[in-house]
C-alpha cells in the first residue's frame, strides 16, 4: 500500500479529544505556580541627582509601546459577572515591544522630579510596598479568585503559572505619575498551552498625591492593579474552558 495512502487512513483512525475541556470550570482541577517578580524597579531619579536605580522617570530599558489604535479593552461582564472591571491587554501592531524610547518625556526632554522630591519618593515606596512579597499576593489573590470555578490541586493535570512581568513609576507631565505592572500567565493542559500578558495603568496622580498619608495610594495603586490583573487571568481561563478560544497572545514585556 501506498505510504502516503496509509499515513492518511491511520490519520483519519485517530480518535480526537471528547468529552468536557480538561479546564472546564465546575469540573477541572489545576495547580497554580507563581515565580516571583521578574522585573521591578519603582524607583525614580530626579534632577542633577542619581537617586534611583539608574532609570529615569518612565524608563526601564526602554518604554512599552503600542499603536492607540492597537489597544485592547473590554468589560469582563458578560457571562462572567464576578470580573466587572476593566480588561486591558496591549495589542496591535508594535504594541508592548520595548523600543527604547522614553515615556518620561516633555517635548523631547527628558524629565524628573526635584532631587529631594525624588529622594522622598523613593524612601516612600521602599517603606510601603515590600517587593519581594507582590507574588505572594499575586498567587493568594488568584487563588482565592479561582476557586469557585476550578479544584486547586498540587498534583492537577492542568498548571498555571503566574507571573508580574513588570512593576515601574512613570511619569507623565508635570511631576504627574502613573503606576504600570505587567503580568503573564501561562496555561498547560493536555490539549493545549497559551500564554497572556496584561497590563494594568493606574490613574496619574501628581507626586504630592502618591506622597500623602504615608504612599498609602502607592498600596492602594499596586492592589487595585492586582485585582485587575487578576480578573483578567480567571476570566481569560475561564473563556477557554467554557469555549475553547481566549484573547490572542500579546506581549507587555
Amino acid at each position: 500500500i501506498n505510504v502516503a495512502v496509509l499515513a492518511l487512513l491511520v490519520s483519519g483512525c485517530v480518535t480526537q479529544p471528547t468529552g468536557p475541556d480538561p479546564l472546564q470550570p465546575g469540573v477541572a482541577a489545576i495547580t497554580v505556580e507563581t515565580a516571583h517578580v521578574k522585573n521591578a524597579d519603582l524607583d525614580v531619579d530626579g534632577n542633577g541627582a542619581s537617586v534611583g536605580k539608574n532609570l529615569v522617570v518612565g524608563t526601564l530599558g526602554g518604554a512599552v509601546a503600542g499603536a492607540a489604535g492597537g489597544a485592547y479593552m473590554s468589560l469582563a461582564c458578560g457571562p462572567f459577572v464576578l470580573f466587572c472591571a476593566p480588561m486591558f491587554a496591549i495589542a496591535g501592531a508594535g504594541a508592548g515591544v520595548i523600543v527604547g524610547s522614553v515615556a518620561g518625556t516633555v517635548n523631547g526632554v527628558i524629565t524628573g522630579l526635584p532631587a529631594e522630591k525624588a529622594k522622598q519618593f523613593n524612601a516612600t515606596v521602599t517603606a510601603t510596598i515590600d517587593e519581594a512579597l507582590l507574588h505572594q499576593q499575586l498567587h493568594q489573590r488568584f487563588v482565592t479568585t479561582a476557586n469557585p470555578h476550578w479544584t486547586i490541586d498540587a498534583g492537577a493535570t492542568n498548571r498555571v503559572d503566574l507571573q508580574i512581568k513588570g512593576l515601574r513609576f512613570e511619569q507623565m507631565k508635570d511631576d504627574h505619575l502613573k503606576l504600570v505592572m505587567c503580568a503573564s500567565t501561562r496555561v498547560k493542559s493536555p490539549r493545549r498551552t497559551r500564554t497572556w500578558y496584561f497590563k494594568f495603568n493606574s490613574a496619574s496622580e501628581h507626586v504630592d498625591t502618591w506622597l500623602s498619608d504615608n504612599g498609602a495610594l502607592m498600596q492602594q495603586a499596586v492592589d487595585t492593579g492586582m485585582e485587575h490583573l487578576v480578573g483578567d487571568m480567571v476570566e481569560a481561563l475561564y473563556r477557554l474552558g467554557t469555549t475553547g478560544s481566549a484573547p490572542n497572545v500579546w506581549s507587555c514585556r
